[in-house]
């Protein structure tokens, strides 16, 4: 039967095409759906199902959801982790350890004595600061902590290197820096093992066939 010669069809029709915005007001139709027991009841039924299409949550392509789901943090490799967490724990006390004995002159420098060398004292107190909260939270805080760290020991060797060979200081001062060093490996190793690691995913997947196409 058309929508001509039922009023039931064409009254739904229009209630369809003036949801989605391609229909205006028609008082046949509407006259039509306040008399009619069935099509108030199928209006109801449509409204309903309206609302629980908007308030779903989109469900993302196969591809899509099978990409995601291809990618994991997982936690630092049982070696690495242990490696990096020691060497941060290391370096935080063993810095501590020299900074008390290089203030005192059992062994080292200190360069506190000067404004540019309490800058230097005060990052490095920092740095050793940063390896034992590292040590703590390695997954978390390694990261942004490595490359201050390494920039700091690739500095500090080059500059005692330098020092050594010209004679302004002994090799042994110079092992006051070794902390400096281990934190900055501790980080290293840390913040590669925190790094995400995405799943190959199987030849067959969408993720694959999407790739190769």
């Amino acid at each position: 039967m058309s929508p001509d010669t039922d009023p039931c069809l064409a009254t739904r029709n229009w209630l369809s095409a003036q949801r989605d915005g391609e229909a205006g007001n028609d008082p046949n139709r509407q006259a039509h759906l306040d008399s009619c027991v069935a099509c108030t009841d199928w209006s109801a039924t449509s409204d309903h199902l309206t609302r629980q299409v908007r308030l779903r949550a989109p469900l993302a392509p196969a591809s899509v959801r099978a990409s995601v789901a291809s990618i994991t943090l997982p936690e630092p490799a049982a070696r690495e982790g242990h490696l990096a967490r020691a060497l941060l724990a290391f370096a935080a006390i063993s810095g501590t350890v020299m900074l008390v004995l290089g203030a005192v002159g059992l062994f080292g420098h200190s360069h506190l004595g000067s404004a540019d060398g309490r800058q230097a004292e005060a990052l490095l107190i920092a740095l050793i600061g940063g390896f034992a909260l590292a040590a703590w939270r390695p997954a978390r805080l390694a990261a942004g902590l490595m490359p201050v760290a390494v920039l700091a020991a690739a500095i500090t060797v080059a500059l005692s290197i330098i020092e050594v060979t010209s004679g302004d200081l002994a090799f042994v001062d110079e092992l006051s820096h070794l902390p400096l060093v281990i934190g900055a490996i501790g980080a290293t190793i840390a913040a590669r093992a925190s790094q995400p690691v995405a799943a190959r995913a199987p030849v067959d997947s969408p993720v694959h066939a999407a790739h190769g196409a």
